[in-house]
């Protein structure tokens, strides 16, 4: 379960989040988060801290890996040059998503770097969005950016990337970003729930709202060799790996469910701090 945002979510929600909060001492016998950040707000809005489990969310590192492939076909579908530095976003169009901050980063970075397109997709994220396509044109990066809507092939999409990055308010924990590090892109987030957490130090972390540390971070990347970028993105993979795996995810939920009913522990469910 996420939580919900103070000043940006209905009241409805809210209400209904404290409704349940005064029920959670008595009513499950475990609450689940996916994310120690999850935990925290719902601690403070008064959920039974002693129930709640942080099971992170996991990733399929089959399906999600680097493609060499998916780089060249990528560029072929936008229409740019095979070696176009690509740096993109994947979120659904959203004031939580924060795609002002995003947009007046990538407008700074292009300014830098001719050769630079940005990639953003998801649902309302095309330009039949008025909204969208005028903060695009004020930020001054409409010219090289690609607003290409829901896609249903992420996985070549995400490897296609040199830098992935996600610019939110909140959040819980993020698949696009965890599916990215999976395809051995390096990622830059803004410290906006369990972002950071995700990321670990495998990838850059920035302050919610700050669109110069934002472009700076995914610039650092872009400045560069392939090689160093390649590092950076192998350790996010291997992150993912050891750390947010299908399987792992799997085994705590199996955990969990042996510790309800009373039955013996399993091996190698345990969860750090770091990782939770």
């Amino acid at each position: 379960m996420n939580g919900p945002t103070r000043g940006r979510d209905k009241s409805t929600t809210c209400w209904t989040a404290r409704a349940c909060a005064a029920l959670s001492g008595w009513i499950p016998e475990k609450i689940i988060v996916n994310s120690c950040a999850g935990r925290d707000v719902h601690r403070d809005l008064g959920y039974d801290p002693g129930r709640m489990e942080v099971i992170p969310n996991g990733f399929d590192t089959d399906r999600f890996g680097p493609s060499e492939e998916s780089r060249r076909a990528l560029r072929r579908e936008l229409g740019v040059p095979p070696d176009t530095r690509l740096v993109g976003m994947a979120a659904r169009w959203d004031p939580l998503k924060d795609f002002e901050t995003a947009l007046a980063a990538a407008g700074a970075l292009m300014a830098r770097h001719a050769d630079l397109h940005v990639l953003m997709c998801g649902n309302g994220v095309d330009g039949d969005n008025t909204e969208l396509v005028r903060l695009a044109a004020e930020s001054g990066c409409r010219e090289r950016l690609h607003l290409v809507g829901r896609q249903d092939d992420m996985p070549t999409w995400q490897a296609a990337l040199d830098v992935a990055f996600l610019a939110s308010h909140t959040e819980g924990l993020p698949n696009t970003v965890g599916e990215a590090m999976a395809c051995g892109v390096p990622c830059v987030v803004t410290d906006a729930g369990g972002s950071a957490q995700l990321v670990g130090s495998a990838g850059r972390v920035v302050p919610v709202g700050g669109a110069g540390e934002l472009a700076g971070a995914i610039d650092e990347l872009l400045q560069m060799t392939v090689l160093e970028r390649r590092r950076i993105g192998d350790a996010g993979r291997r992150r993912i790996i050891e750390e947010f795996g299908l399987e792992r995810m799997v085994g705590r939920f199996e955990q969990l469910w042996d510790d309800v009913l009373g039955l013996a522990p399993r091996q190698d469910q345990t969860i750090t701090e770091q990782a939770a």
